[in-house]
């Protein structure tokens, strides 16, 4: 099928895409007696049908070789719409277990869990929020959950822990924490082989973005430098676009293009002198060209054009503030930055 590709031996990669947004996710099937779904995807009916398609292929491939396939469980890498939202489905029509860590749970399974996490970087830069702003969220809440079509979990889900080893076709694959995207981000790796499913940590051609929701830019780099130091990572298979067949040079490039990001935030708080900047000041200097665009106009009149689409720069803000380079001060009912050097 158009959808699939064998990713390594025993691991099937299946792409799922939202054509509106020119956006795709990957699917992995962990193929054999005891397999896994790792990160499911969306939540939509044509993606579910596309998935079981899919899945139907490869038990027939096994069968043809007169060996086993069963699939028994599936788990997401972390708690974003577009990595969770296809368990429900999967849980219904599949009878799979559903796996996640604590965190996890709180989000695949409640959408007030969901809601809940997504405007702390909004937050800090916004200096509070009021009743209007508070009616916003509650009103773009139920419009993201509906326009991204967000399942959640029902039934019983299976709790795991971060270190722990799951045996998947009778294999150890072990659950990593890596946060930093998310709070709740893990992968799964196999030393025999040395592949890493790494979710939405690493990709091969683009940053990995950082924002909302619960993204911490000192979590994730300490996330890319713990992969980095992992024995017998051979190869990585990412949440978005294709295989990473050189590990080492692609997490040391994230770890450049990311230092390279917050330096440019730095500069420009620093340029700004003693009187400071506010967020839009710093936005607009980063994304000229933005400003007249009309959803970004909408979502400013609305108070959460940080969420869509400058959360990168609130993450590295409240980085630099916490590493005491950039401090926070109220001015005319919007938080500025200044720096401390």
């Amino acid at each position: 099928m158009k959808y699939m590709e064998t990713a390594a031996p025993g691991i099937f990669r299946i792409k799922q895409t939202v054509s509106r947004f020119k956006f795709s996710v990957n699917t992995y099937v962990l193929a054999g007696p005891d397999g896994l779904v790792f990160d499911p995807g969306l939540g939509s009916c044509r993606a579910g049908l596309i998935l079981e398609r899919c899945i139907g292929e490869i038990s027939g491939q096994y069968r043809g070789r007169a060996e086993t396939f069963h699939l028994t469980r599936a788990m997401a890498s972390h708690g974003h719409w577009d990595h969770f939202s296809g368990l429900a489905r999967l849980q219904n029509h599949l009878n799979l277990e559903i796996l996640a860590t604590g965190r996890q749970a709180k989000k695949i399974t409640s959408p007030q869990g969901y809601d809940h996490s997504f405007w702390e970087n909004q937050a800090f830069i916004q200096g509070g929020q009021s009743g209007g702003r508070r009616m916003n969220k509650r009103v773009l809440n139920a419009m993201s959950r509906s326009l991204f079509q967000v399942r959640f979990v029902r039934g019983p889900v299976t709790r795991i822990c971060d270190g722990q080893q799951l045996r998947i076709n009778g294999r150890a694959w072990k659950i990593i924490p890596v946060p930093g995207h998310c709070d709740d981000d893990i992968a799964l790796f196999n030393p025999d082989t040395g592949i890493l499913l790494s979710g939405d940590l690493v990709f091969r051609t683009v940053p990995t973005w950082l924002g909302p929701n619960r993204s911490d830019l000192a979590l994730y780099l300490d996330s890319l430098e713990r992969i980095q130091r992992l024995p017998g990572l051979k190869r990585i298979l990412p949440a978005h676009g294709s295989p990473i067949e050189n590990p080492g040079k692609t997490l040391a490039r994230a770890l450049e293009l990311s230092n390279e990001r917050t330096a440019q935030v730095a500069a420009i708080v620093a340029a700004a002198g003693e009187k400071g900047i506010c967020f839009r000041g710093i936005y607009h200097q980063l994304n000229p060209k933005s400003s007249r665009g009309i959803v970004l106009r909408i979502a400013e009149a609305l108070g959460v054009r940080p969420a869509l689409s400058g959360g990168w720069i609130a993450v590295r803000l409240k980085y630099l503030k916490e590493q005491a380079q950039v401090e926070a001060f109220p001015w005319k009912g919007q938080v500025w930055f200044r720096s401390t050097a």
